[in-house]
């Protein structure tokens, strides 16, 4: 019996020690959505996940999200005539945010 009270502080110490990002659930979700307006052909990247390939010249790609902070960038070839962007934004449930890539 002893030897469980000692384990108490230990999981205390792991349940505390936990970080977790809290995230809004949405009922209607937030939604971004990435034109391409280039003759450049960049990955579309969000939160550091490539979310679309190659994106083409006036195509787009959308993708619904939680509410909160994301990074999206337009990461282009290594040798291209178009630069790279970046963006950093917060979004509320059922917003639409619209980023062009020019």
């Amino acid at each position: 019996m002893n030897r469980y009270f000692a384990l108490i502080p230990i999981v205390l110490v792991l349940l505390t020690s936990c970080e977790t990002e809290v995230v809004e659930e949405c009922a209607i979700p937030a939604t971004i959505r990435v034109i391409n307006n280039t003759i450049c052909t960049p990955d579309i990247e969000l939160d550091g996940d490539v979310i679309a390939d190659e994106l083409v010249y006036l195509d787009s790609v959308e993708v619904e999200v939680n509410a909160g902070n994301y990074d999206v960038s337009a990461e282009m070839a290594f040798i291209s005539l178009c630069e790279d962007q970046n963006w950093n934004f917060d979004i509320e449930c059922g917003e639409l945010v619209i980023l062009t890539v020019e």
